[in-house]
Order: C-alpha cells, then structure tokens, then sequence
C-alpha cells in the first residue's frame, strides 16, 4: 500500500461518516461467541500463483485457516494458520496473481506440501474463498486428493450490500467493517474473510450464518 492510499484511508477513518479503522488480528482458539456445541468447520483459502491457468502456472503460495461454528452462524473457535511459501524458480512480479488481494513479498524457499494441505481440506465441511472461481479450479488442479469438495463464497454467497456495504473486493470490505490487514501480513487474505464471516446485521446474523443458508438452498 502506497503512502499516498495510506493516507487518504487515516483521513477518511477520523471522518464521522466512515468506521474507525484498527488493525486486524485474529485471537487464536475460543472466540467466546455462540452458545452451543460445534455444528461444523471450515477452512478459508487464499492463494497467489504464478500463471493466468492452473494448466500453465502453479500456486506459489498458500493460506488455511480453519475455525468451528455453531448451529446459529457463529465462530466458536479459530485454528492455526497454515502459510506457506513456495520458490517458483521464476521472478514473481511477472504474471503474478494473488486470489485474494493479497500480494507476496520475495518467496522464502520452501514446498507446499500436498499431503498437509489436503488434510486440512478434507478435515472440514466447507472450504471456503473469497472468489471461488478465481481459487477452486488452483487448489483442484494442484491436490488430486482435495477435488470433489464443498465450496463456498464468501464474495457471492453473502448479500453483502443488504448489510450495508458497497462493493465486493475483500480488503474494502474488510476496511467498511472496522478493520485494515497488511497486504504482506501472513494471513491477510483468510483472516479477513473470518472476520467478515463474523459481522453480524441489525438483527444479529452472522455473515457466516447467511452463507450456510444459501448452501442449503437447492441448486
């Protein structure tokens, strides 16, 4: 982010018509909200790859955070983050995209191991991407072992101007509802979809409460 947006986003945040802006930071394990029991889990992807085709490209980096919710919609618990890097042996500015907003800083020398990715996939019932499109057809393409999974948006599948919103890009959402994330920050992309995912309406209801509704509904 640039100095110039930086600043014009401090202005806009001391301004009475726009939300006060704070760092996001996600607290780890029990959140606190709901009042009952686990009634399923997910897991939030974001990725940034090399390439415009999973055919031609590969993901040069991978975010997972997987929390549990309850019958209403709400997070009762958020796991660890998964972030890894991988070198693509190729200079990254270069046909570069990053799913989710977020944008990669020079790739630390590493592996996405499939064996752990796919586990955590497969371990939740829905994987979910702010973008599913933009997302799915990568994760597929690269873990055999993770097709065929429940997927949802958290760009499509929330009617995210009824809540008062404007616009669909993450990181403006994010910042419409109170908060900012460092593009570099490890996390950023997932941990701003499980802080929208926990924005309630004027009657209450989870984001993530909305979006399981719609996946129930049939197709």
């Amino acid at each position: 982010m640039d100095k110039r947006h930086t600043r014009g986003l401090l202005a806009a945040a001391k301004d009475e018509f726009w939300p006060k802006v704070r760092p996001l930071d996600l607290d780890e394990g029990w959140t606190d909200d709901g009042d009952g029991p686990a009634a399923g889990s997910i897991a939030v992807v974001d990725i940034s790859t090399v390439g415009s085709h999973p055919a031609e490209g590969r993901i040069i980096r991978l975010t997972l955070r997987s929390f549990e919710y309850d019958s209403s919609g709400a997070i009762t618990w958020i796991g660890d983050l998964l972030d890894t890097v991988e070198d693509p042996g190729t200079p990254t500015p270069t046909g570069m995209h990053a799913a989710a907003e977020n944008s990669v800083s020079e790739p630390r020398r590493g592996i996405v191991e499939d064996w752990t990715a796919t586990e955590v996939l497969r371990a939740v019932s829905i994987v979910v991407a702010h973008g599913v499109d933009a997302v799915r057809p990568w994760v597929e393409s690269r873990f055999e072992h993770a097709r065929g999974l429940r997927w949802a948006c958290s760009m499509s599948d929330v009617d995210w101007p009824a809540r008062g919103f404007h616009g669909f890009a993450l990181n403006s959402l994010l910042w419409q509802s109170g908060y900012s994330h460092g593009r570099n920050v490890p996390g950023a992309g997932t941990d701003a979809v499980v802080q929208l995912l926990r924005h309630r309406s004027k009657d209450n209801r989870t984001a993530l409460a909305e979006l399981l509704d719609r996946q129930r509904r049939p197709s």
